[in-house]
């Protein structure tokens, strides 16, 4: 987990870094998610955009799912999953107006890099599992809210579409690899702070 959080770290702070050259912003948000095979989680996430006054920009996101859960009646009895989820995006972002504008829309899309960690909690005790980090992609939309010169609110929504593959462990609850479908819809609302 705390590789995870520094790779996060460190990508907001290159965003940071970087951004005198470019106009957009450092966004922090709250993320909530609702893939598929687990239930729904929240967690934080840090978004850079970078737009250079125009239009058209591109985006580099993460945010961190740390506790996406189901619980599946396997042969050997109830067992607990908890999957921990970093999606780390880089998209285009196309706005509908401009960037000093009270309110401005715009869509997004790009491609995902999945840092996945999964664990289980079943009548054999708690085991970790064997799970690759995975590639998808996302779209979505949403608008930003100018509440000064430098700050605006914004509110996002986005799918993201992933599937991953849980591998043969060494109990008996996981007789095979198993795929699991993590795409589903995932809403986003914060600050960001123009640059």
């Amino acid at each position: 987990m705390k590789r995870y959080m520094r790779t996060i770290a460190a990508a907001g702070a290159a965003a940071v870094l970087s951004g005198s050259a470019y106009a957009g912003g450092l966004g922090l948000y709250g993320a909530y998610w609702s893939p598929s095979d687990f239930d729904s989680g929240f967690g934080p996430g840090v978004k850079a955009v970078f737009d250079g006054g125009s239009p058209l920009g591109f985006e580099i996101r993460g945010a961190w799912f740390p506790d996406l859960s189901d619980d599946i009646d396997t042969a050997a009895g109830l067992v607990d999953f908890d999957l921990q989820a970093i999606p780390l995006e880089i998209g285009l972002v196309i706005s509908a107006g401009a960037n000093d504008a009270p309110f401005v829309p715009y869509v997004s899309a790009g491609g995902s890099y999945f840092m996945l960690d999964l664990e289980t909690d079943g009548p054999g005790g708690e085991e970790s599992i064997d799970i690759d980090d995975e590639i998808g992609w996302y779209a979505g939309g949403g608008f930003h809210a100018r509440l000064s010169d430098s700050i605006s609110f914004f509110v996002e929504g986005m799918y993201r579409s992933v599937e991953g593959t849980v591998v043969d462990d060494d109990v008996e609850d996981i007789d095979n690899d198993v795929a699991i479908d993590l795409s589903g819809f995932s809403a986003n609302a914060g600050i960001m702070f123009g640059w």
